[in-house]
């Protein structure tokens, strides 16, 4: 085995560079799994590296000029 399976809300929350609040609010619409271990919310890892790799992919200057090109 190779690190965690699970890691907590703070931590998950953290892995993806997004808030406590913001992780509730995905988990609550359903996109991202919450499991109950022991009375321990936990999220597992292998949910979060899919939900990285199926994430639309984001368009950083769409509907903007960039500063090269004013």
């Amino acid at each position: 085995m190779k690190g965690k399976l699970c890691l907590s809300i703070a931590e998950a929350a953290a892995a993806l560079g997004i808030g406590r609040s913001t992780f509730y609010a995905m988990a609550g619409r359903g996109e991202v799994p919450v499991r109950k271990i022991g009375g321990r919310s936990v999220v597992p890892v292998e949910a979060l590296e899919e939900l990285i790799h199926t994430a639309p992919l984001a368009r950083l200057l769409s509907g903007r000029k960039s500063r090269a090109n004013p």
